[in-house]
C-alpha cells in the first residue's frame, strides 16, 4: 500500500471510530469533477444524507478534505486548467463585485450600491461603475458605459451566466435575453456566456473585482456618499490612479500603457447612435418614392436619399421613430409610429420639394395659396372653380397656380377679370381669356413717324404676304386695333 492509501485508512478508522459521518469520497469526486455539483452543494448533500446517529464533518473539515482528495484524484478524472491568450482587441470581461458601497439617498435610507467591473483581455485595463441594483437595464447601462469609456468595441463580450442576461445557461449553446442581443447587434460585437459554475473560465474579469475591491473599494468603504453619481465620480478618481500604476508582470508597464499603444487602436468603433433602453435598431433601404418599410407600414423619409441605407430607431415607449444616418448618426427626420390598422404614413408636405408641395394640397388649401399668391380677381375666381368635384377642381386650381407665375399681378388680374365676366363661369373660359390677352399682346403698337417705315416695308413685301400686313389697319391715334 502506498502512503496516502495507508494515511487515509487510519483516517478512516479514526472517524468511523469518534461517530462522525464518514463522506463517500469516490461520488464526491466524481460529481464535482464531472460539473454536476460544486464543493458548496455536494457538502449539502452530504449533510443532508447524514444519519441522526452520526455527526456530520464541518463545512471547514468538509473543504479541506475535499481539496485534499480533489488534489490526489486520477489523471483522467482531474481538471485542466488552460491558460487563455487574448489578442488586442479580441475580448472584453465583465462581472459583479459582490463587494458594494453603501449610499444614502434624500429620504435617508441607505443601501447597497453595485459596483460593476469589465477588463480589456490583451491590456488588462480596468473599467468599474456603480449601478443601483443588477437589473438588465443596469446590466446593459453599465456595459455601454464601459464601451464608450474604452472608447471602441471589442469583438466579443465575456460574461457569467446572470439570469437578467442569459435567458437560459447551458454548457455548450447558452440563450441569450433578446434585450442583450439587440444590445450587441447595435454594437457590432458577440457575447459568450461561459460554462455555469467555472469562474475560471472567466479569470481575468474576477482578478479585476480584486483589484477593485482592494485598491478603490477598500479606500471607499468608510465614506459615506449621497447619491450613485457622487459615487461614480470617486471610482472614476480611484480608478485612473489603479490603471496607471505600473504592474510587477509585464516590465513594470502599466494598464493604460498597454491599452493606449497597443489595444485601443484595434477596438471597433462606437455605433453612431448610443445605446438607449426604450430603442430599438433597425436598418432599413430607401424605397422609390422615398419611402422605408417597418412590418407591413410604409414611413415617408426626405426626398433624395432613395437607395440609401438608414438607420431606424424606434421608441416603443414615446411610440416614435427616427432616422438616421449609418456612417455619421446624424438624426435626419423623426415621425410618429403607427400601428397596424393606421396603414401606411400619408406622405407629409414638409418632405416633399417645393416644386411638388401643390399635389398634396387640397382644393381649400389651394384657394388659400391663390389669396396669398394672386390678387382678388384670382381668389374669387379660384372659389368658383373649387365648386367642382375634388379631383377636378384640385387640377384646375393647381393651373392657375402655374398660369399666374407668368404674369404680373396688373396682368393676371385684368384675364381672371375677363374669365369672372363670362356667363358660365369655367376654367375654359379663363383658359380663353388669357389666349386672347397673349394674342393681343403680340400686336405690338406703330406709333408715331413710323408710317413711312411701314410703306417701305410694305414696298418690300411680295406675295400673299402684302395682303397680311398690320399696318392698313393702323388707327388714326398711331394704336392698332386690338379687336
Amino acid at each position: 500500500m502506498s502512503e496516502f492509501e495507508l494515511s487515509k485508512l487510519w483516517s478512516d478508522k479514526a472517524w468511523l471510530d469518534s461517530g462522525y459521518f464518514l463522506p463517500n469520497w469516490t461520488e464526491i469526486v466524481a460529481s464535482i469533477t464531472e460539473r454536476s455539483d460544486t464543493i458548496q452543494t455536494a457538502f449539502e448533500k452530504y449533510k443532508a444524507s447524514c444519519p441522526k446517529e452520526k455527526t456530520p464533518q464541518s463545512r471547514s473539515s468538509f473543504y479541506r478534505e475535499a481539496k485534499k482528495q480533489l488534489d490526489n484524484a486520477p489523471s483522467e478524472v482531474k481538471e485542466v486548467h488552460l491558460h487563455n491568450s487574448f489578442a488586442p482587441g479580441q475580448v472584453a470581461m465583465i462581472d459583479y463585485s459582490g463587494d458594494g458601497i453603501t449610499v444614502t439617498d434624500e429620504k435617508g435610507h441607505r443601501h447597497k450600491a453595485q459596483i460593476f467591473v469589465g477588463v480589456l483581455g490583451y491590456s488588462g485595463y480596468i473599467y468599474c461603475c456603480a449601478t443601483p441594483k443588477q437589473t438588465r437595464g443596469d446590466w446593459l447601462r453599465a456595459i455601454a458605459d464601459m464601451l464608450h469609456f474604452f472608447g471602441g468595441v471589442p469583438t466579443e463580450i465575456w460574461l457569467d451566466n446572470s439570469t437578467s442576461l442569459v435567458k437560459k445557461a447551458d454548457c455548450t449553446d447558452p440563450i441569450l435575453s433578446p434585450e442583450f442581443e439587440n444590445f450587441c447587434k447595435q454594437y457590432d460585437t458577440s457575447a459568450f456566456a461561459v460554462s455555469p459554475r467555472k469562474p475560471t473560465h472567466k479569470g481575468l474579469v474576477e482578478n479585476a473585482v480584486k483589484q477593485v475591491q482592494r485598491s478603490i473599494l477598500s479606500q471607499l468603504a468608510k465614506r459615506q456618499f449621497f447619491s450613485i453619481e457622487e459615487l461614480n465620480k470617486a471610482l472614476a478618481v480611484k480608478l485612473r490612479l489603479l490603471n496607471a500604476r505600473p504592474m510587477t508582470v509585464r516590465n513594470h508597464e502599466s494598464r493604460e500603457s498597454r491599452f493606449r499603444l497597443r489595444e485601443k487602436p484595434i477596438l471597433k468603433p462606437l455605433p453612431p447612435i448610443e445605446y438607449c433602453p426604450e430603442l430599438r435598431l433597425y436598418e432599413r433601404k430607401v424605397q422609390k418614392g422615398n419611402q422605408i418599410r417597418l412590418g407591413n407600414t410604409r414611413y415617408n423619409v426626405p426626398w433624395g436619399l432613395v437607395g440609401s441605407i438608414l438607420l431606424v430607431a424606434v421608441d416603443y415607449v414615446a411610440m416614435t421613430i427616427a432616422y438616421h444616418d449609418k456612417k455619421t448618426g446624424k438624426k435626419i427626420d423623426q415621425a410618429t409610429l403607427r400601428s397596424t390598422e393606421d396603414g401606411d404614413e400619408p406622405m407629409r408636405r414638409e418632405l416633399v420639394p417645393e416644386q411638388y408641395r401643390l399635389l398634396l394640397m387640397s382644393r381649400e388649401e389651394l384657394v388659400e395659396e391663390v389669396g396669398e399668391k394672386l390678387g382678388q380677381k384670382a381668389t374669387a375666381l379660384a372659389k368658383v372653380l373649387a365648386k367642382q368635384s375634388n379631383s377636378r377642381a384640385q387640377k384646375h386650381l393647381r393651373a392657375l397656380l402655374h398660369a399666374g407665375e407668368k404674369y404680373t399681378t396688373e396682368e393676371f388680374e385684368a384675364i381672371c377679370s375677363k374669365a369672372l365676366n363670362q356667363s358660365a363661369v369655367s376654367y375654359s373660359g379663363f383658359r380663353q381669356a388669357r389666349v386672347a390677352y397673349e394674342n393681343a399682346k403680340k400686336k405690338k403698337p406703330a406709333g408715331k413717324g413710323t408710317a413711312s417705315m411701314s410703306s417701305q416695308t410694305k414696298l418690300n413685301t411680295r406675295g400673299s404676304a402684302y395682303f397680311n400686313d398690320d399696318s392698313s389697319k393702323t388707327t388714326d391715334d398711331g394704336e392698332k386695333n386690338a379687336e
